[in-house]
């Protein structure tokens, strides 16, 4: 257990994914190139509708062949406008089918998003019951009350968990009751704000805002088996195309330099089970490597989050005032079943 332990631990992976939205082939190109640079495998999250675009569809295939995984993404509905939480469950469940009967002709996914991060316990279920094994529909401490109405104020800032059926924002520890589909949220940096533009996102985020979530998360190698990373993109909006593809191209190149390992979400997700499930005493052993290397690492995290909220608040100087008040009037409620 020991030597299997000092194998796995320091390793970090980070999950190249992007939502492809629209049909260019041109935009795929692009991001694709750009990975192939730097070795770097993407996980498609493929809007079901595009399989009716058979230069789009046969493009994807052909990265399949490269190592690239394909995933669905789904906009559900209603969500925009009411939020995913005040969708019926049947409508969920309809929706799910539509879009597999699309696309299972043609490949069988095993990852899934759902459109403007949204997620509900309803969902969750019914995507883990259609056979889905992983899920990248959420992100740490995400709150936007207005628009897609997302409120994953309760999802601690972790590499990947296992659900509780209590919630999908409930993490199911050691013994409890859980789904069957491992939750791997994109990653974002702590504190986090209302704003998106603090996680690996280089569609909308800073490179240098990037580097520093990078860095809060690559710093937990000390103490971690295996620390996941997960960067969103999208395959639309030409008009910032160039930026992205530049900041997307300098940041894969910088953790590339920080010597993490490229995968796909599917294979992410496998190599996170067989850390945590496959090794009898691991999570011992690392409570107790955890006090001595945890130490070193206080400084430069403190550093970090202390940069990231110094960007946020010029960002949204409103913001943190009120949610200090958001969160002493829920103290105490994490964790709980809504």
């Amino acid at each position: 257990m020991v030597n299997d332990l000092h194998k796995t631990n320091g390793r970090v992976l980070l999950c190249l994914t992007c939502d492809v939205e629209d049909s260019s082939v041109e935009s795929l190109g692009l991001i694709k190139e750009t990975s192939n640079r730097h070795k770097a495998p993407i996980t498609w999250f493929v809007e079901p509708r595009l399989c009716r675009e058979p230069a789009a569809l046969d493009l994807l295939r052909e990265y399949c062949r490269q190592g690239d995984e394909v995933g669905l993404h789904v906009h559900w509905k209603d969500s925009l406008d009411v939020g995913l939480r005040n969708v019926s469950t049947e409508q969920i469940r309809t929706e799910l089918e539509e879009s597999m009967h699309l696309l299972k002709p043609y490949h069988e996914p095993a990852s899934f998003r759902g459109g403007g991060l949204c997620q509900s316990t309803a969902a969750l279920q019914a995507i883990a019951e259609r056979g889905f094994r992983f899920d990248s529909s959420v992100a740490s401490a995400l709150d936007e009350p207005e628009g897609w109405h997302q409120g994953h104020q309760r999802i601690p800032p972790l590499s990947a968990y296992y659900p509780s059926p209590r919630g999908y924002d409930v993490v199911s520890h050691d013994g409890d009751e859980r789904l069957d589909i491992l939750e791997i949220p994109v990653t974002r940096g702590m504190p986090a704000p209302t704003l998106w533009c603090n996680m690996l996102e280089p569609d909308i985020t800073p490179l240098s805002i990037m580097k520093l979530v990078f860095q809060q998360y690559h710093i937990r190698r000390h103490f971690q088996p295996l620390v996941i990373m997960v960067m969103i993109l999208h395959s639309w909006s030409p008009e910032r195309r160039g930026t992205m593809i530049r900041n997307l191209d300098r940041f894969l190149e910088y953790a590339r330099s920080r010597k993490v390992d490229f995968e796909t979400v599917a294979n992410a997700g496998n190599q996170w089970k067989a850390v945590w499930e496959h090794q009898p005493g691991i999570r011992e052993a690392l409570l107790r490597q955890g006090f001595s290397s945890g130490l070193r690492t206080q400084v430069p995290a403190a550093f970090i989050k202390l940069a990231v909220f110094a960007y946020s608040w010029r960002q949204d100087p409103k913001y943190y005032p009120k949610r200090i008040i958001s969160v002493c009037r829920n103290r105490g409620k994490v964790g709980r079943s809504p």
